[in-house]
């Protein structure tokens, strides 16, 4: 009776064990979040002339650049570049969990106004937005401040 007692002991002991280590490496996983690498997609559509840009930054370190603007008759596109260093400075300004809470899909775009998406793939996710100008991007808004002054250095001048 002891021996069974001590085996079901030692069994619940690795148990509990394999748990709590399964949990480390969970929570070690969510604290890593910003050290994965992402493709970042961001740009503006709508108003009255038919506007739209578009940027991507991808984890190769691509920046694609393309605007249409059709009261002025504007059609740009342009390949380029990041450093790795501007790349992992965007990124460490970036905390995924408070991207993931915002969930915008706005319409100002519906009555002649700008929209404005953020769309991000990582390793094991992928999340988007629409935002108006009302919005509160308050919890990203280093970021999206980071990926509007790399916009407006590809824009055409």
């Amino acid at each position: 009776m002891m021996v069974k007692n001590l085996a079901s002991y030692i069994v619940t002991l690795l148990l509990v064990s394999m748990a709590i280590i399964s949990c480390i490496d969970d929570t070690t996983m969510q604290e890593d979040d910003n050290s994965n690498e992402f493709d970042i997609y961001f740009g503006s559509f709508g108003g009255l002339c038919g506007f739209s840009d578009s940027m991507s930054i991808t984890v190769n370190l691509d920046l694609d650049y393309t605007l249409t603007d059709f009261c002025t008759d504007t059609n740009f596109e342009t390949d380029n570049t990041i450093s790795q260093d501007q790349y992992s400075s965007l990124i460490n300004l970036l905390t995924i969990s408070n991207f993931q809470k915002l969930n915008y899909n706005s319409c100002d775009r519906c009555v002649d106004g700008l929209d404005t998406f953020l769309h991000i793939d990582g390793d094991d996710f992928t999340h988007r937005i629409v935002y108006g100008f009302k919005d509160d991007l308050s919890s990203i808004q280093d970021f999206v401040d980071r990926l509007n002054d790399i916009r407006e250095s590809v824009k055409p001048q």
